[in-house]
């Protein structure tokens, strides 16, 4: 009962305090009544898609594979990055219901607020416990709390600020164990810092071992390297065990990133930025930039505070500044920015180490402050005005825009606050602790507000624009869900879609249909380079994503495409596909594929991944249905001979063609604005789907479109971190017929056009190819979560391929038997099959889990047995 009266005495007032804050600093939203989302960009197009998808697996109690993500894929693994290990995401999950994208639109200001509110109250704890005063320890929360990088962060990636939410916590809980060798804590935060997020593990890790190299120089005399190894080797013991308590979510989140499709980028980390960047960077730490992607800012009084904490002569407050100054010089060196990206290209994402080491040292200047007088700090007032009147005075030099009122407010409010720190000798401390915090508090609602204003415009905007997106489709809207449940009712068997109208490319996971399209981060590289490298189809060129095949037909038949869903209008017609539902509510309608392939069928002959690569793109989208494409030897098949492929090519000579504001000179093509290629269709004689490949590159490497018969690819330059490299663009045209024109555009530039191919591949031979497959086809399918089963006839001995992502995660059985898996196709499932009936059954757990499970468990085991032994000995001392 005391510690209850006290917590509401003493500490209560306190988190209230932190509460308001959290508030003021997403005020814009509160008084607005606005969403807490962006009105486009990652945080509504890919983030806001998880959370139900998410939470509907978990009320299914399956969340290691679902065929909804992509073409099946591994959620628990792939999610890692994101949510599935984050505790904020399950708390959230297991109190509220996220039916739709609404739930979470809705839900996300009161998270926010919540996260940002508990940041606050883990400083505040770090820095009682270190011994700072109440008042120091509640300015240092409040500058930690106040800066635009929290919510900006958590407006656009909610789960990046959980790192800026661990780390006080994460020192607390080290401080505990340096100090009274109290280790539960620590190993508690370890474990929940590199289980829920990977990445900021990395980063929070990252300075945990400079922060402890830190405390050793703060608290040691006379520092020598033997107590520094001794030091550092007592962290780590510690921290290995925390790392092995949580290998169950490390290794497969490691594992993941290892084997995706995005190292390809050769970074070039320049030694300093632009002269830009840093004369602009003065007005962006404490004021607010322009610049969206430097979200860090700190109140203005800090000035004053940082200038009077440089001429305090106490040993700790010294110590405090070097390793601000070591973090802050880290911050203007490019080679920073990568190295806590994984030695990838610059990001921003770890600037809130700075914000907390200044936050931290700010409680150690104002603790002693108030115990030591300064030399001449009568000229903190006048320093803290000419230093910020100079960096506003300057603003259209150095950031290219005038002064604002916000920005005399900020200066009007920093003289204050070094008013009050100059006269706290003379006015009651708490009168003086009010006022500063109070010029905290105003700044941050300030700043919070205008970066809100040019991150999602005006409140009137904003909601019009949430209005729209959440009645738009592909959001969810329930006619569009009813036919799609509709769908699912009809037909119980295992089969895949294709929106054509699909604009969002996470739409199957809300609406809980099987499609072909994903975005993730942490993508298979296997689908990723079957859909844009192996077979080159038409996508959006960012290495995260991938949408549908461009409607082509062999590839959507070995993944078992049954259905299209389409406006009546937008769907060019299909081969074999007949209309089965005109859904007059949803405006949409289904066509069926008659001659639909299921999930697998059997393959009787293969080529080398060698011979494939030799192929056409038509040959190889042939040789989907005919044979299986083998890393040499992996497995004996008969050889399939290529020559018997009907996909027939056609080069276009360029310069033969008619042209409209292009010019072609050395070897290369001057595109002129409107300009043009037009030929005429040059296989007039044989029905079937038309492919029309260029080869293409642009000498600058900027940016730019192609656009064939009005279907268009965008290449986003090879400087852009998120560019896929390609020289070669895959345009489906479907069936043209014999005088259809096909018109070839460009962006303004110059480019290089190594060719110019027209593939076609005969109807023909695609119904054959079908038909043979349905021979031996995998049937009685039956997939529930991480299981899949059926059976499957074959007539001869040979591969049963699986439309499944192939993932050392799936094990199966044959009749019972043990089977291996084999990867087909780059990226699919293979399992040896003998002549006769068989029943297959495969069942998926997510790569590096179990094994990274029992570790976690034996060192928790072993952690227990320390423990019970160790109480024993106390026992019988």
């Amino acid at each position: 009962m005391i510690y209850i009266k006290a917590f509401i005495k003493q500490t209560l007032p306190i988190y209230l305090l932190f509460i308001a804050s959290a508030l003021l600093s997403h005020s814009y939203f509160i008084v607005s009544g606005n969403y807490f989302n962006e009105a486009c960009c990652d945080s509504v197009k890919q983030i806001s898609f998880f959370y139900p998808f998410l939470d509907r697996l978990i009320e299914s109690g399956s969340l290691f594979w679902s065929f909804n993500y992509g073409l099946g894929g591994d959620v628990f693994g792939q999610f890692l990055y994101y949510y599935t290990a984050s505790p904020f995401f399950w708390v959230t999950a297991l109190l509220f219901n996220i039916d739709g994208l609404t739930d979470i639109f809705e839900l996300r200001l009161w998270i926010s607020i919540s996260k940002l509110t508990l940041a606050m109250i883990f400083f505040y704890h770090l820095l009682c416990y270190i011994k700072r005063s109440r008042t120091a320890s509640i300015l240092g929360s409040l500058v930690y709390g106040s800066s635009v990088y929290f919510t900006a962060y958590s407006l656009r990636y909610d789960f990046m600020v959980d790192g800026m939410i661990w780390l006080p916590l994460l020192l607390l809980g080290y401080e505990r164990f340096h100090r009274d060798n109290k280790r539960g804590l620590f190993l508690l935060t370890i474990f929940i810092v590199i289980s829920s997020n990977f990445y900021l593990a990395f980063i929070n890790s990252i300075y945990l071992g400079l922060y402890v190299i830190f405390r050793y120089f703060s608290e040691t005399a006379k520092p020598k390297f033997r107590g520094l190894v001794i030091h550092l080797a007592r962290f780590f013991g510690q921290y290995a065990i925390g790392f092995l308590l949580a290998a169950f979510t490390f290794l497969p989140a490691v594992y993941h990133f290892l084997n995706v499709d995005r190292f390809y980028y050769e970074h070039q980390i320049p030694i300093f930025f632009s002269e830009a960047f840093y004369k602009a960077l003065p007005y962006d730490l404490l004021f607010f930039g322009e610049r969206l992607w430097l979200l860090v800012s700190f109140p203005a009084i800090i000035v004053a505070m940082f200038t009077a904490g440089l001429f305090l002569r106490h040993r700790q407050v010294r110590v405090t500044l070097i390793f601000v100054f070591v973090i802050s010089l880290m911050a203007l060196i490019p080679y920073s920015y990568s190295f806590f990206n994984g030695l990838s290209s610059i990001q921003y994402r770890w600037l809130y180490l700075l914000l907390f080491t200044v936050a931290y040292c700010t409680s150690f200047i104002i603790d002693h402050l108030h115990k030591q007088p300064v030399k001449k700090e009568y000229v903190l007032v006048p320093v803290t005005v000419l230093v910020l009147a100079v960096i506003v005075k300057t603003k259209k030099y150095t950031v290219g825009s005038f002064a604002t009122d916000g920005d005399l407010l900020i200066l009007f409010l920093a003289a204050a606050g070094s008013a009050l720190l100059l006269l706290r000798s003379r006015i009651p401390s708490p009168v003086v602790a009010a006022g500063i915090m109070a010029t905290i508090l105003i700044q941050q609602t300030i700043v919070n507000d205008a970066m809100f204003t040019k991150l999602v415009g005006e409140p009137d905007q904003l909601k019009a624009a949430h209005e729209r997106i959440l009645s738009s489709s592909n959001y969810g809207i329930p006619s569009e869900q009813r036919l799609f449940d509709r769908l699912e009712q009809a037909d119980t068997s295992f089969y895949r879609v294709v929106w054509n109208d699909q604009k969002e490319i996470n739409a199957p996971l809300v609406y809980g249909y099987n499609g072909l399209s994903a975005y993730n981060s942490l993508l298979s590289g296997d689908i990723h380079r079957f859909v844009k490298k192996d077979y080159n189809t038409l996508q959006q060129n960012s290495p995260s994503l991938f949408q549908n095949v461009d409607n082509r037909m062999y590839i959507e038949q070995a993944l078992g495409v049954k259905y299209h869903v389409a406006s009546p209008d937008t769907l060019s017609p299909l081969h074999r596909y007949s209309l089965l539902i005109e859904d007059q509510e949803s405006g949409l309608n289904v066509y069926r594929n008659d001659h639909a392939l299921p999930i697998g069928f059997l393959y009787r002959e293969a080529v080398s991944e060698d011979v494939f690569e030799q192929l056409s793109y038509g040959q190889r989208d042939e040789l989907l249905l005919r044979a299986a494409v083998l890393e040499e030897g992996i497995h004996e098949l008969p050889r399939f001979d290529t020559a018997t492929l009907t996909s027939r090519s056609v080069d276009i000579p360029l310069q033969d063609q008619y042209m409209e504001h292009i010019l072609v000179q050395d070897g290369k093509v001057v595109a002129d604005p409107y300009n043009s290629i037009e030929f005429t269709n040059p296989i007039p004689d044989m029905d079937g789907e038309l492919l029309v490949e260029i080869g293409i590159t642009r000498p600058d490497g900027q940016k730019f479109i192609v656009d064939v018969n009005h279907s268009s690819f965008q290449y986003l330059g090879d400087q852009n971190i998120y560019n896929y490299p390609k020289e070669e663009i895959v345009f489906n045209l479907g069936n043209l017929a014999s005088n259809d024109k096909i018109k070839v555009g460009f962006s303004p530039g110059e480019y290089e056009i190594s060719h110019m191919t027209v593939h076609l591949q005969p109807f023909e031979t695609f119904d054959r190819s079908t038909k043979l497959a349905q021979s031996s086809a995998f049937r009685e399918t039956k997939v529930s979560g991480r299981h899949v089963s059926g059976r499957i006839d074959a007539d001869e001995a040979g591969l049963l391929y699986l439309s499944i992502p192939y993932s050392p995660g799936w094990s199966a059985t044959v009749d019972g038997e043990s089977a291996e898996i084999i990867r087909v196709n780059h990226a699919f499932m293979g399992i040896p099959v003998s002549q006769g009936d068989h029943e297959v059954e495969l069942a998926f757990t997510t790569p590096l889990f179990r094994t990274g499970l029992a570790i976690s468990l034996v060192t928790l085991l072993i952690l227990i047995i320390a423990r019970f032994w160790k109480s024993k000995r106390t026992e019988k001392r």
